[in-house]
């Protein structure tokens, strides 16, 4: 016989890990949306899309390194 069990759990952050938890959720989403655009217009061109890898260690330093994205140092 199978049982099931299910529980919930409820976060309480405080007011600096809530602002924390934001900026890492804003981080994740303007990357992603980069990343996105990155890849369709490479697929429009007919170009191979990038791995995770090069994304992740060369795309993603790059940008940090930027004049336009520098703020993505300021998370983990």
């Amino acid at each position: 016989m199978l049982i099931r069990k299910g529980y919930k759990f409820r976060l309480d952050p405080s007011t600096v890990q809530r602002a924390d938890m934001v900026m890492f959720a804003g981080h994740n989403r303007a990357v992603w949306n980069k990343v996105l655009a990155l890849t369709k217009d490479r697929l429009e061109r007919k170009k191979p899309i990038l791995w995770f890898h090069e994304l992740n260690w060369n795309m993603v330093n790059f940008w940090k390194k930027s004049e336009e994205m520098s703020w993505l140092n300021d998370g983990s």
